[in-house]
């Protein structure tokens, strides 16, 4: 694992640049998804405007009598920084709730590390609801742009808590790989210079306070979500052209995302709900499994009886 640029270039070329140390690879990851999920956002968004979804076309609009009061292209800053204050306080409250042990940690309070993504993503989701209606502009036209950026920027996110080594791992796994082939690290990883600091001491090592590793191997759960979730952004960034019903490409993300983070919690660390033996991931996957399938099929009936105008 390298915590910080400085690690990670010294053991891939040798240099030894001290600044690096400033770096952080979670840190950078977070910067890196929010930047491309920005821009798959912005390159979906002008491409509707120049077809004229924001002017009169019903479905992207509240009123349709009237305009967008602003192009959702040209608003991207400010609810960039809106979704990134509502996303950590919301992402922070909701794994404080998962981890209350926590509560007492002034430093865990107040890290950018222990972010929940499903609160990071409510929190973005309502400030951005809030923001597009008063500017007359259906948030669900929006959401259908912002779907493939969502499940990018966790994609990178993920790739940035397995590089780091933040925690966000699997169970122990001691069974034997089901194929000779498949690299030990991915299929049971200790997580060597880990930023958490867990597990034992190694030996012989000069990484200052990231010389610890697991005592034993667990699954690389933060590698395998990358891998699926980079196929979802692939194939919601081809559908998302075909011609549906506003809020169709996201109620897809909402059940493909759901479904993801459910199936892995199966084989993740987090603590189980007291009485309903899920943990509380599980339980916002069902929710957004749900809300997914519901407007899905809201949006089907509205638009197969004379509702809002396929988009």
């Amino acid at each position: 694992m390298y915590p910080d640029l400085f690690y990670l270039l010294r053991e891939t070329t040798g240099l030894a640049w001290p600044f690096l140390h400033h770096i952080t690879t979670l840190g950078l990851s977070i910067a890196l998804a929010f930047v491309l999920g920005m821009y798959y956002l912005r390159k979906d968004l002008l491409q509707k405007e120049k077809l004229g979804y924001y002017s009169s076309r019903k479905g992207t609009l509240i009123n349709p009598g009237k305009p967008a009061a602003v192009l959702p292209s040209k608003t991207l800053g400010t609810i960039a920084l809106l979704n990134t204050i509502c996303g950590i306080v919301v992402g922070k409250i909701f794994y404080l709730f998962e981890n209350s042990n926590e509560l007492h940690n002034i430093h865990s309070i107040f890290s950018f590390a222990g972010i929940n993504y499903f609160g990071a993503l409510t929190g973005m989701l309502v400030s951005s609801t809030v923001y597009y209606y008063r500017n007359n502009i259906n948030p669900l036209s929006v959401f259908d742009s912002a779907a493939s950026g969502f499940i990018l920027s966790y994609c990178i996110g993920r790739l940035g808590c397995h590089v780091s080594g933040d925690g966000d791992w699997g169970i122990e796994n001691t069974m034997a790989k089901p194929f000779a082939w498949l690299p030990d690290w991915f299929w049971a990883y200790d997580y060597p210079h880990n930023i958490i600091r867990e597990g034992v001491i190694m030996n012989h090592c000069d990484w200052g306070n990231y010389c610890y590793k697991l005592a034993a191997p667990v699954f690389p759960t933060s590698l395998y979500e990358a891998i699926v979730c980079f196929l979802l952004f692939i194939l919601l960034w081809r559908i998302r052209k075909k011609t549906r019903p506003t809020g169709f490409v996201m109620s897809i993300y909402l059940i493909l995302a759901g479904l993801e983070r459910f199936l892995i919690e199966e084989i993740r660390i987090n603590p189980l709900i007291k009485g309903l033996n899920i943990t509380q991931a599980q339980l916002v996957s069902i929710i957004l499994m749900i809300a997914g399938a519901a407007l899905m099929a809201g949006r089907w009936y509205r638009s197969k009886n004379g509702g809002a105008e396929p988009v």
